[in-house]
């Protein structure tokens, strides 16, 4: 019975762990952004935008995007 249970929590830990190290990422640079704005000369809400479009386009960059191939 462990068999078709063990693919499932594999999955399930992946998943997990894959969102942990967005979390973790987003913290990240929510922590360095108004370090890194005010070393560039850059006001607090600039810092903002950035790490709003960092966010939003995150994901995109990660997606595969991949013509698919239809069969003949």
């Amino acid at each position: 019975m462990d068999g078709p249970r063990l693919p499932l929590m594999l999955t399930a830990f992946a998943i997990t762990a894959a969102n942990f190290m967005n979390v973790l990422d987003l913290t990240i640079a929510v922590v360095a952004v108004p370090s890194i704005s005010g070393s560039l000369g850059a006001s607090p809400s600039q810092g903002t935008w950035v790490l709003t479009t960092y966010s939003i386009l995150r994901p995109l960059s990660k997606a595969e995007l991949k013509p698919t191939k239809h069969a003949p």
